[in-house]
């Protein structure tokens, strides 16, 4: 009598554990239509990071921290996010206090 009410519910635990195998080992998912793109994640320290998306064309630098996602500059796609102009050498000597 036991075994009768047991068995029903044991295979259906058993068919719940086996689909959601299948489902983590062949990675089945929801379909996504891609129309937010990661391009690239750097890492700034332990706790910081910047994350270059892709939105309708857009490209979008993102600040990641501890106070959560900061907006920090974007341009079209086909260009680059911004290009800092280098630091003279001499420059850069001034602002550590060394000698140019």
């Amino acid at each position: 009598m036991l075994v009768e009410a047991v068995l029903p519910i044991f295979v259906v635990f058993v068919l719940l554990g086996g689909s959601l195998y299948l489902l983590r080992r062949y990675g089945i998912t929801a379909a996504h239509k891609g129309e937010i793109q990661v391009v690239d994640r750097v890492s700034v320290d332990a706790k910081n990071s910047l994350i270059l998306i892709e939105v309708d064309g857009r490209r979008v630098l993102l600040g990641s921290g501890s106070g959560g996602l900061t907006n920090l500059d974007h341009s079209p796609s086909t260009g680059i996010v911004r290009q800092v102009p280098a630091i003279p050498q001499q420059a850069a000597a001034a602002t550590r206090g060394g000698p140019p």
